[in-house]
C-alpha cells in the first residue's frame, strides 16, 4: 500500500501531509490514482512515484503530478513495452521471454490472419501512444532497393523506437529503471 511504501522509506504520512501543501496535493493525487488502480503492481508504481516526488528536490509537485497523469494514461502492457525499450540486448531478451504474449505481436505480414494483424495494430498503437507522450522517440530508417544509379527507389521506411530521457525518468520514478 501507499502507507507501507512511505514507512519503508522512513516517511511518516502525518508529518508529510502537515509539512507542505504541495505534498498534500501530491498525496491526494496518489490516493486517487491508487483507488482506481486494478492491480497491486499498479499501486506499487503509484506509491513509488509518490515517494520519488516527496523525496526529490529536483522534481517539484507540479512535475510529479504530471508524471502521475502520464502514468495513469498508460496501461500495464505499455509499461512492460517501455521497460523493454529501456534495457540493453540481454536484459531486453529476458523481458521478451517473460512477456511473450505481449511481444508476439510486434511483427506481422501481409498474408497473416486478420486477428494477428489486429493484434499487431494494437501493439503499434501502444508504441505510437508512448511516442506521443514523449516516452519513446521514433526514428525512420529508409531501406534502399533497386539499382545503384538514379533509378533507385525508396521503399516504405522501417520505424524504430528508442526510449527518451523522459521515459527513463518515469521508469525511475516508479522504481522500474536503475539509471
Amino acid at each position: 500500500t501507499l502507507e507501507e511504501k512511505l514507512i519503508s522509506n522512513n516517511l511518516k504520512l502525518d508529518n508529510i501531509l502537515m509539512s507542505n501543501e504541495n505534498i498534500l496535493v501530491l498525496t491526494e493525487e496518489a490516493f486517487k490514482e491508487a483507488a482506481q488502480a486494478v492491480t497491486n503492481e499498479r499501486r506499487e508504481y503509484i506509491a513509488s512515484l509518490l515517494v520519488s516526488g516527496i523525496k526529490s528536490e529536483i522534481v517539484d509537485s507540479v512535475e510529479a503530478r504530471h508524471l502521475f497523469k502520464i502514468l495513469s494514461s498508460l496501461n500495464d502492457i505499455e509499461l512492460v513495452i517501455l521497460l523493454f525499450y529501456s534495457k540493453h540486448r540481454d536484459e531486453g531478451q529476458q523481458i521478451l521471454r517473460k512477456n511473450e504474449q505481449i511481444f508476439e505481436n510486434r511483427i506481422s505480414f501481409a498474408g497473416a490472419p486478420q486477428s494477428q494483424r489486429d493484434k499487431h495494430a494494437l501493439y503499434n498503437s501502444y508504441l505510437e501512444h508512448m511516442a506521443n507522450l514523449g516516452l519513446l522517440r521514433k526514428e525512420y530508417q529508409w531501406e534502399k532497393r533497386g539499382f545503384a544509379d538514379e533509378t533507385r527507389k525508396f521503399e516504405k521506411p522501417e520505424i524504430r523506437f528508442f526510449i527518451t530521457d523522459f521515459g527513463k525518468l518515469l521508469l525511475k520514478s516508479i522504481d522500474l529503471h536503475d539509471t
